[in-house]
């Protein structure tokens, strides 16, 4: 079985900044950097066309237009746009198993934030619908958060480094 590798970059604000995923020679990059490819998308209804927001790369191709890219060895990529934020589907069968997604999620307009100032507020939400572990993968390790409560019975989140999947002793 191949194994996939999968990178999770953390900014200074503790939000998710940045997540490659590798599939043996593909690779998708997703940073909320601004793409460099912005400028090609069209000032009305822009989000008809291109990606919400931030930067994908696939192979080292920057991507911004939505829809479905087919790279080799049954891996697809998928951009697309929902109410609030922009979503990247990677979906790599034979022989990955793998199944996953990323939010890009932008900085919320009641914030009133300039757009520079919009993009550094935003972050990425990372998703592992289905992962095939291996001798070599035993699990998987995430940051997660857990729900506490104050002494007035509100929620309190604190993160914490929590294993997901954890290797089984067979």
């Amino acid at each position: 079985m191949t194994s996939a590798l999968i990178v999770l970059v953390f900014g200074l604000t503790q939000w998710l900044t940045e997540v490659a995923i590798l599939l043996g020679e593909t690779v998708v990059e997703v940073s909320i950097a601004t793409s460099s490819l912005e400028s090609l998308c069209p000032s009305e209804s822009r989000l008809a066309t291109c990606f919400f927001g931030g930067s994908v790369k696939v192979d080292g191709e920057d991507i911004i237009r939505l829809g479905t890219i087919d790279m080799a060895s049954h891996i697809s990529v998928t951009l697309s746009n929902l109410n609030s934020f922009g979503r990247i589907s990677v979906n790599a069968m034979k022989p990955w198993r793998f199944v996953g997604s990323v939010d890009y999620v932008p900085a919320p307009a009641s914030w009133k934030l300039s757009g520079e100032d919009a993009a550094e507020f935003a972050h990425l939400n990372f998703k592992i619908s289905k992962i095939a572990l291996s001798s070599f993968a035993h699990g998987v390790i995430g940051q997660t958060s857990r729900v506490k409560y104050d002494s007035n019975g509100q929620a309190v989140r604190t993160p914490c480094s929590c294993p997901l999947i954890p290797k089984s002793n067979g």
